[in-house]
């Protein structure tokens, strides 16, 4: 039987993270999720996922960004250090509440994640761009 990927969804909305699970798993995926940047920061280092899908607005406006930041931190005495190259999307709406523009800054220091995607996403999206951040076929 094949390894499944791990997925760790971090996102407030216990709605969208039953959601996901149910679309993750239906194509082979494992999930683990989390309702916030703190468990979430906690569940990278306990479950070792093979990808992050990460919320921006938790428990503050940018919430999100600064996981990000703390997971791709450089410096050498990060506790993250080892999981730095684990794929991160963020799945966000914020665009649609907040006159922010993102896109752009995806890959920077500011942004460090792979993908920036707008909610709602259309699941067969979901799981091409997963498909995609992972090289699976």
């Amino acid at each position: 039987m094949p390894v499944k990927n791990k997925i760790l969804v971090i996102e407030d909305n216990a709605d969208l993270r039953e959601n996901y699970r149910t679309i993750l798993e239906t194509h082979g995926f494992e999930v683990i999720d989390a309702e916030n940047g703190t468990e979430g920061l906690l569940k990278v280092k306990q479950d070792k996922p093979d990808l992050i899908i990460l919320d921006v607005m938790m428990n503050d406006l940018t919430e999100g960004f600064h996981v990000a930041q703390e997971l791709r931190s450089k410096s050498t005495d990060s506790e993250y250090k080892e999981y730095k190259n684990v794929p991160i999307m963020i799945l966000s709406s914020i665009h649609k509440k907040y006159d922010f523009h993102f896109d752009r800054d995806v890959g920077t220091e500011w942004l460090p994640v792979d993908v920036f995607l707008d909610k709602p996403l259309e699941p067969d999206v979901l799981i091409k761009k997963i498909n995609e951040m992972l090289n699976l076929k």
